[in-house]
């Protein structure tokens, strides 16, 4: 296991051959295409920013296949994660995962689309849909954006309308069923008002089979987007987006080995067998809908008032069954015969409302910004336990309704103290509010308590000062050396469930149980570099997180809650690496993650101090080939990626059930496009090797089992796509 000191050396010995090292020179001027991102609020080389990014182009995207957030991960050094369906994905930066699917939680992860919110996990799969392309800003940014991320930012930046008449039409077909349809279509209407619009849809009916309905694990997709860009003047721009998606699926159906062998039950003995048998429904409808509207005015040459005003709502159903198997409880939990399985399910809604004002200018030696923004999410969810036999007649039920309330000012101030340094000030000031009502009805098995009739409701506040510092140098041109320190902050809040606190429990729960905030203390060393006269591009960051009350999911009494963890530390590096070798179209990328945190404290009653963060793997890398040569009346694109990731665990306390062993993946593409630009064809495989591996292995009522959902197989499709 590498510690810290070891990480210092490696960036000390990379930063001292970057200082003494000449540059090789080779005849050939083919050079890396610099990458273009905004994440300081102004449009700057990603080998200027003093900030740990990985940005990634539209043309890696459709290389690599990427098609969501989830997928982004076997890129990105420091980003981890998976996603089970759309009510659950766990993404996080640096070993802070969001691991809880429920209303009263927030995201450690912030994710963003043209720079504005995204609220809920459940509206970021819209926003994947022709994209420009993605930013993963590392570490905490409460000054960067207009809503904190305490771990990270992932800022999706999509194509915009352009001054030219244009229609692609795209569609794939593969193995498993998959159908990907979809066109973009660009409208000059007049000189100044232009359009774009996308639509795709996407499916698959594959990987296993329920043999009591023979259902499928199966997904039905469909996103759109238009997007008006109207220029009333040279110094005023309004760009208006609208986009809705719908979503159909049963990814999150879970597989429960233990108990099938336990039973002596014979279909869906072995976690990757290609049939299971489960008698409750799994599925998930999620309706999602947004209007963006971003306002430009060029007040000066040198000042820039920028307005982003966004609305965004969703509709989600959720059913699951959740024993895993097809047997009656009854007998075995003394209802009798005809209970049948276990199920869950829930109904989350929410309409969320953001504005951002930020003022944007440059005098002199000084670059800054300076922000203001409200944020309000209206949130209600009913979730329900029940059993196949008694139906949702009698279930236990919790019935929530929750408001939160932010405000936030912000700025950002860069100030160049010489030709080769920089130093950079920001503070942001939040205050959140938030309020909570919920009722528990105990008609089932009283797993949620009861409120005995009583909506029980609490509200509370907390505000947050979170300063950073950073100082950049420059010894060349080609060599940026930088060091940071920051604070992060994510509001408490409320968990769904009331809580029973009598001792012993009298089966009334009485409290609407909150969680503390959670606060980071963030180092970071990095060095960006070129070599070889731009050939090469060698990124390394070191960092220490330090975190105060971490926010973790937790099972207590067959409740999930979120409790605070007393601390939890973080050492890390990452390492990206792009090179061209010299050999006419060739470039070859690696990258490199080590996270070496721990939780330091209590967490449901247990001393976690020394064990792994959940969902965080000691180590990854990835490493990739991309070539192109000219092919007859064409040019053909091929690239291929092997992905590796250390073992980890699926909870706080280091269960053995609940872990998964390291494992590899392969994806792959080859391309050929037409000399024209008029049309393409594709090839696009995924996890090649066939690898077996789990996305989630959880004990989600605390009974000692495992629920399995087993990682995708081999997909592999053929795309074409025309250009008018």
């Amino acid at each position: 296991m590498y510690k810290p000191d070891h990480l210092s050396c490696l960036l000390v010995g990379t930063v001292t051959i970057a200082l003494s090292g000449a540059p090789l020179v080779y005849a050939q001027q083919e050079v890396l295409d610099e990458i273009v991102i905004t994440a300081q609020k102004r449009s700057e080389s990603l080998q200027d920013v003093p900030i740990a990014v990985s940005a990634f182009s539209d043309d890696f995207i459709a290389s690599s296949g990427v098609s969501t957030l989830t997928a982004l991960i076997d890129y990105t050094p420091g980003l981890t994660g998976n996603t089970t369906g759309y009510s659950n994905p766990a993404w996080g930066v640096r070993g802070a995962v969001t691991n809880d699917a429920f209303a009263g939680s927030e995201n450690s992860v912030g994710v963003f689309q043209d720079e504005a919110y995204i609220g809920r996990d459940q509206l970021a799969s819209a926003a994947f849909l022709d994209i420009e392309r993605i930013e993963v800003v590392k570490g905490p940014q409460g000054t960067l954006f207009g809503r904190n991320a305490v771990s990270g930012a992932i800022n999706i930046v999509t194509n915009k309308p352009a001054r030219e008449n244009s229609l692609k039409l795209h569609g794939g077909v593969g193995n498993e069923g998959q159908q990907k349809f979809g066109a973009v279509g660009n409208l000059v209407a007049k000189e100044n008002f232009l359009l774009r619009a996308a639509l795709q849809t996407y499916g698959f009916d594959g990987i296993d089979t329920n043999v009591v309905n023979g259902k499928k694990r199966e997904i039905d997709e469909l996103l759109g987007r238009i997007m008006a860009h109207w220029t009333p003047s040279d110094d005023l721009d309004l760009l208006l987006t609208v986009q809705v998606s719908e979503n159909e699926n049963n990814l999150q159906r879970y597989h429960n080995p233990d108990l099938t062998n336990a039973f002596g039950l014979t279909v869906g003995t072995e976690p990757f067998d290609t049939q299971i048998a489960q008698e409750g429904l799994n599925r998930e409808d999620v309706s999602t809908r947004g209007v963006d509207l971003r306002v430009t005015w060029q007040v000066s040459d040198s000042v820039a008032l920028t307005s982003i005003s966004d609305w965004r709502d969703f509709d989600h159903d959720y059913s699951q069954d959740l024993d895993g198997i097809n047997f009656d409880f009854g007998p075995v939990l003394g209802f009798g015969a005809g209970m049948g399985g276990v199920n869950f399910a829930f109904y989350p809604g929410a309409e969320t409302w953001a504005q951002e004002f930020r003022l944007n200018g440059s005098q002199d030696k000084f670059g800054w910004f300076v922000g203001m923004s409200y944020f309000q999410e209206e949130i209600a969810e009913d979730s329900l336990l029940f059993s196949d036999g008694f139906g949702v007649d009698v279930a236990d039920k919790t019935i929530t309704e929750g408001d939160t309330k932010s405000h936030a000012v912000y700025g950002d101030v860069a100030y160049q103290a010489s030709d080769r340094l920089t130093l950079t000030a920001g503070l942001r000031y939040t205050r959140d509010e938030k309020s909570w009502c919920t009722e528990n009805v105990a008609g089932f098995a009283g797993f949620f308590g009861d409120t005995g009739g009583t909506t029980l409701c609490r509200t509370d506040d907390w505000t947050d000062i979170a300063p950073r510092l950073v100082m950049d140098y420059s010894p060349s041109d080609a060599l940026l050396l930088y060091a940071s320190w920051s604070r992060g902050y994510k509001a408490g809040g409320f968990n769904a469930q009331a809580e029973d606190t009598d001792v012993p429990p009298n089966g009334i729960a009485e409290t609407v149980r909150a969680f503390d905030p959670e606060e980071i203390e963030a180092f970071e060393i990095g060095l960006k570099s070129m070599w070889m006269d731009g050939r090469l591009k060698a990124n390394v960051s070191a960092y220490q997180n330090d975190y105060t009350d971490l926010q973790v999911e937790t099972i207590q009494n067959a409740q999930v809650l979120i409790d605070n963890a007393a601390k939890a530390d973080i050492q890390g590096a990452e390492l990206e690496l792009t090179w061209l070798p010299g050999i006419d179209g060739l470039q070859l990328n690696f990258s490199y993650a080590l996270i070496d945190g721990e939780y330091d404290g209590i967490i449901q009653g247990v001393d976690v101090s020394g064990n792994r963060l959940l969902q965080t793997p000691e180590h990854s890398y990835n490493i990739s080939v991309m070539h192109e040569w000219e092919s007859g009346h064409g040019l053909v694109s091929f690239f291929l990626a092997y992905n590796w990731v250390d073992g980890q665990f699926f909870d706080a306390f280091e269960t053995a059930l609940l872990a998964e062993d390291d494992y590899g993946i392969w994806n792959g593409s080859v391309r050929y496009t037409h000399r024209s630009g008029r049309w393409d064809v594709a090839l696009l495989g995924e996890n090649l090797a066939d690898e077996e591996y789990s996305l989630l292995n959880q004990d989600p009522i605390g009974f000692g089992v495992r629920h399995f959902i087993r990682g995708y197989p081999r997909l592999v499709r053929a795309e074409f796509s025309y250009h008018f």
